[in-house]
């Protein structure tokens, strides 16, 4: 008789160890995320090159199973900032003005990483993790680019703000794909991230030589003419100045080429008709443009004007263009 009631508690106790070993075994894997923000810094995205940059993402998931494998679809989709029908370019915005970037699965940035749930083509990348003992920590770099030749946007700080399900993690333990998580998951996790980049002011400035050409006597006006290039950022304000040569004339109408101890005087104006000169004195004698993002021409219009005609000789002057902005 002392004996039978640990005989049934046995069976009882076996009973429970069961049930608690099936319930553990089938908890699904638990993973928190983080996306750094993917700042271009000031660019310049005229220039010919590609602006390059990347983020991470990065993952974390717990099991208190050994060796699981976790598969992860992270959605990336259009940003704040829109993206074209078809998936490239996505956009950076400043107010009504936009700047095209995307972003990509791959280091050679010709594969765009795209959503689940939007539109265009791309998908995301297959992420799988493996959880070798209780938890596993994983990063997958995202590749960003700005493409060059882009003149038109000005200068100013755009931006794009990827949250929701615009940046929308679902994953699934096991070997899957995107399509079959998306269709049944065991989560879902939403995070927040920034792809930002700073427009600069930026100007170049050139110029072809201004030739009088050969002449006799210098008994009549000689006139001749060149440009000068000036690429500006799109909305840029600009003067470009002419200084006074190398005998530093402060009358834009009586610099001077010179041979030896001999001098040829002449005169550069900013019009056709000559009688504007052009100097070095902002808001006096100089010419004020606004950039388009791409070359605009100005002619500088020479003149040597009639004078005693000095020795024969090939005669110079240099000329610093200035483009202030």
């Amino acid at each position: 008789m002392p004996v039978r009631p640990v005989s049934l508690r046995w069976p009882l106790f076996a009973g429970l160890s069961v049930m608690m070993l099936a319930t553990d075994a089938g908890a699904n894997p638990s993973c928190t995320f983080s996306i750094t923000n993917i700042d271009f810094g000031v660019v310049d995205p005229s220039g010919v090159s590609p602006i390059d940059i990347t983020g991470t993402l990065t993952a974390t998931c717990q099991d208190s199973n050994e060796d699981v494998w976790v598969t992860i679809c992270p959605s990336l989709g259009s940003g704040t900032g829109g993206v074209h029908s078809s998936g490239d370019p996505r956009y950076l915005v400043s107010g009504a003005n936009q700047l095209r970037f995307n972003l990509y699965k791959n280091a050679s940035r010709t594969q765009i990483w795209g959503s689940m749930f939007w539109g265009p083509s791309p998908e995301p990348s297959t992420w799988r993790v493996h959880i070798e003992e209780d938890e596993a920590t994983a990063n997958r770099t995202i590749y960003g680019r700005i493409p060059g030749g882009q003149v038109t946007p000005p200068a100013g700080t755009y931006a794009s703000v990827f949250s929701g399900v615009n940046a929308r993690m679902e994953y699934k333990q096991g070997e899957e794909t995107c399509a079959s998580i998306h269709q049944s998951a065991d989560d879902t996790v939403d995070k927040s991230f920034t792809v930002s980049a700073t427009v600069q002011s930026s100007c170049s400035v050139g110029s072809t030589d201004l030739d009088f050409g050969s002449v006799g006597l210098l008994d009549a006006n000689v006139d001749a003419a060149n440009q000068v290039q000036v690429n500006c950022g799109n909305g840029v304000p600009y003067t470009v100045s002419l200084d006074g040569g190398l005998s530093g004339a402060s009358d834009p109408t009586q610099r001077l080429m010179s041979f030896g101890g001999s001098d040829v005087t002449y005169a550069l104006y900013r019009d056709g008709s000559r009688t504007l000169p052009w100097g070095d004195t902002i808001g006096v004698n100089t010419l004020s443009d606004t950039g388009s993002g791409s070359v605009q021409n100005h002619t500088v219009y020479g003149r040597v004007a009639p004078q005693t005609t000095p020795a024969p000789a090939t005669y110079t002057d240099t000329i610093v263009v200035t483009v202030t902005y």
